[in-house]
């Protein structure tokens, strides 16, 4: 029982968006240095599993992770996009 209602909690949180909110959230409060990211999921895992099982908290805490990565990765392309346009520009002179 205790899966499955993480199982819910965690298709709901994805299929609301919430992932994806909180993830920008957690950017904007902890920065995006990958070790102020993994202390400061380490510091919502710790708060968290005061209250629930460990088990519900890696599954409530994995649509942030993801969304995260998801945002990082699209930077990243975006960052790679960026210089290769300047990079065209220098090219073209």
């Amino acid at each position: 029982m205790l899966l499955t209602g993480a199982f819910l909690v965690d298709l709901c949180i994805e299929e609301s968006g919430l992932g994806t909110r909180i993830g920008l959230m957690a950017i904007q409060r902890f920065g995006n240095k990958p070790v102020t990211l993994i202390l400061g999921f380490m510091t919502i895992a710790w708060a968290l599993s005061m209250f629930c099982s460990n088990t519900s908290v890696c599954m409530m805490l994995m649509p942030f992770v993801l969304s995260i990565i998801e945002l990082l990765i699209a930077l990243l392309q975006f960052c790679l996009i960026l210089a290769s346009l300047n990079l065209s520009k220098a090219a073209g002179r």
